[in-house]
């Protein structure tokens, strides 16, 4: 399925169904669709690679029911990408300027590999992980959200690794501490991990965001370590009361304004 230029459809394009044959979804055009520009489903296999998603009413690209996609360089603005219910990889992939989420994943036994990929300016979180999922995000750049850059949810598990988490939180409301306003919200923080989430974060650089580097709540886990920050607005690592997660090996550094430090994370 290749070089179409789909408008206003229902479904731009849905590949349903596992089989010997894997669907090859290249370089198609999907904007304005009432559902999804792309939809993978029921065990789907599919490669989807090089597509460019835009403005559909609900998400970008939806991945569900026990599909296992692998999705390459794909360019999914103003609609997002969603999995529910499948394991979903994606590699290269640009997940900017979105309405919502950049990616989302949720349900149990639903899984997002995300690695070296872009998740810029979206409204809400850069990835969020959500009622019990897992994620591996790696090597990817999450920068200038409204919210927090990475949220693993309550009971969600994840390995994030060297990812550059910087900028995000830009929408937050402010809090006054004297004369200073401070961001100490979940949402303003670089990466947020909700009550008894058990990710692994690890070797990641986090700067600039608009809270803390990393905000553990109430009964959250997992373990932060040897990660790099800088000039966070708030606390590099906030641990709410309760919070069990194992902080170890972290460095705080002191980076020039202009210095484009953080991006070299996800290369």
């Amino acid at each position: 399925i290749e070089r179409n230029a789909l408008r206003s459809c229902t479904v731009g394009i849905l590949c349903s169904g596992a089989g010997v044959l894997q669907p090859r979804v290249r370089s198609n055009t999907l904007s304005r669709c009432e559902l999804a520009g792309l939809e993978l489903a029921r065990g789907s296999e599919a490669v989807a690679e090089a597509n460019a998603v835009a403005e559909s009413a609900q998400v970008g690209i939806l991945v569900t029911t026990n599909a296992q996609p692998l999705l390459l360089a794909n360019c999914v603005r103003s609609s997002g990408q969603q999995a529910e219910g499948a394991v979903c990889s994606a590699l290269r992939c640009e997940l900017s300027a979105n309405r919502g989420h950049g990616a989302l994943v949720r349900g149990a036994g639903s899984r997002l590999f995300l690695r070296r990929s872009k998740l810029c300016g979206n409204r809400l979180a850069g990835v969020l992980i959500f009622d019990r999922a897992a994620a591996t995000v790696s090597g990817c750049d999450l920068c200038d959200g409204h919210a927090a850059g990475i949220e693993v949810g309550a009971g969600c598990s994840a390995v994030l690794l060297r990812n550059a988490v910087r900028g995000n939180g830009l929408g937050a409301s402010a809090q006054f501490r004297g004369r200073h306003k401070v961001f100490s919200d979940a949402s303003a923080a670089g990466i947020t991990i909700r009550a008894a989430a058990t990710p692994v974060v690890e070797r990641n650089v986090l700067a600039r965001n608009a809270g803390a580097g990393v905000y553990a709540d109430h009964g959250a886990g997992g373990r932060v370590a040897h990660n790099e920050f800088a000039r966070n607005a708030f606390d590099v690592v906030k641990l709410r009361p309760g919070a069990l997660t194992l902080v170890e090996g972290n460095v705080e550094l002191e980076l020039e304004l202009g210095d484009e430090g953080p991006s070299q994370a996800a290369t």
